[in-house]
């Protein structure tokens, strides 16, 4: 859903169109409580929960700091070097699970 909701705004299509692109990507990224629930199920020992769900919290946390450097100024207003990225990583994490 995220890839999809990305192609859609890099797309050159419509203001409107776009909006509903940022509205599916948006959606997607409320699976993230399940996530951290799904892996501190999965982790045997109340010190390996502990350190799981602070290293998957801590390396999502982080993703900040690398949008600063893949969201370029001099790439606005499409932003196409971030999106790409992203969809790829998306792809690529997929394909991985």
């Amino acid at each position: 859903m995220c890839a999809f909701g990305f192609a859609i705004n890099i797309s050159n299509v419509a203001h409107g169109v776009k909006y509903f692109g940022t509205f599916v990507v948006a959606g997607s990224y409320s699976a993230f409580p399940g996530v951290v629930a799904w892996s501190g199920n999965n982790l045997a020992g109340q010190y390996k929960r502990g350190i799981g769900m602070a290293m998957h919290t801590g390396i999502g946390n982080f993703s900040g700091a690398f949008a600063c450097d893949i969201y370029r100024g001099q790439d606005a207003p499409r932003y196409i070097l971030g999106r790409n990225n992203y969809i790829v990583s998306f792809y690529k994490l997929s394909h991985l699970c």
